[in-house]
């Protein structure tokens, strides 16, 4: 009867090794949940639409008094009382835009959450629910909330600029108050497009910082750049898709997936399993 030779200790150290061999999976990315981006936006639409409806009720019903006259400078003085009187009701926006941007963050983080785990654990066949909670993702949220804040509080802001400038020119040279009322009512189409930009550019943009905070606080080093592969996709972008990238090296030109303005590329994770 013969007996096998016990492998030497150095062989089966190196066999070990192979076995512990680092392997990788890569795992979908999570994209910006669309019931959220239309929520948000609705909120913006409506704070336009009420820009809208106060300046049509008070300052184009009176420049309509003026409709066969060209509006001198004597109106100017009429007419700013009138933007005042109307911006001033916007002063106190700040709490309105605070609950409508921390509605958004929340529910992109809840939203993103979910799909987050779940696609790693399909993709690694381990269940992550016991760090959920130690995520030290608020200070981001925090930030993301005040930053969308503040873009919400522009929309009345930048407005009331424009109309001023649309009035005070228009008195200053003389124009006609059909002209001075066309220039408004354009003024209103572009602020409801801003406000449409703004939602579609933040939910983008908040769920892929979220995404980015999720893959570093496991560790997650690196990532697969993947674009939506449609013909909407910038030369730039589709150049990255498929590529490998570092979290600590973004790319000078478009910066991580969802960073450049309206980009809707998401960050695949690439995960080292020992």
């Amino acid at each position: 009867m013969s007996f096998l030779a016990p492998m030497p200790l150095k062989e089966r150290l190196k066999q070990n090794k192979i076995r512990r061999r680092k392997k990788e999976k890569v795992a979908r990315g999570v994209s910006e949940d669309r019931s959220v981006r239309a929520k948000f936006n609705k909120d913006l639409q409506q704070i336009a639409n009420e820009l809208i409806k106060e300046t049509k009720s008070e300052l184009i019903e009176s420049l309509r008094s003026f409709e066969s006259e060209y509006i001198q400078d004597s109106y100017a003085d009429t007419l700013g009382n009138i933007i005042s009187s109307l911006s001033s009701r916007w002063i106190n926006i700040s709490r309105h835009a605070k609950l409508i941007a921390g509605e958004m963050v929340g529910g992109i983080d809840e939203k993103n959450k979910k799909r987050f785990y779940k696609s790693l654990q399909n993709a690694t066949s381990i269940n992550l629910n016991s760090i959920i909670s130690e995520e030290g993702l608020q200070p981001m949220l925090t930030s993301s909330i005040n930053e969308n804040v503040g873009l919400i509080k522009s929309i009345p802001d930048e407005y009331f600029k424009k109309l001023n400038t649309i009035v005070n020119q228009g008195t200053t040279r003389g124009k006609s108050s059909g002209g001075i009322i066309k220039d408004i009512l354009a003024l209103g189409k572009s602020t409801k497009k801003r406000a449409k930009l703004i939602a579609r550019d933040q939910t983008q943009k908040v769920n892929a910082a979220i995404t980015q905070g999720r893959q570093k606080n496991l560790g997650i080093t690196e990532y697969i750049w993947r674009t939506s592969r449609d013909e909407k996709v910038r030369p730039a972008h589709k150049s990255k898709n498929g590529k490998r990238f570092k979290w600590s090296d973004p790319p000078a030109d478009t910066g991580h997936p969802g960073e450049d303005i309206q980009c809707r590329c998401i960050a695949e994770p690439v995960i080292t399993l020992e």
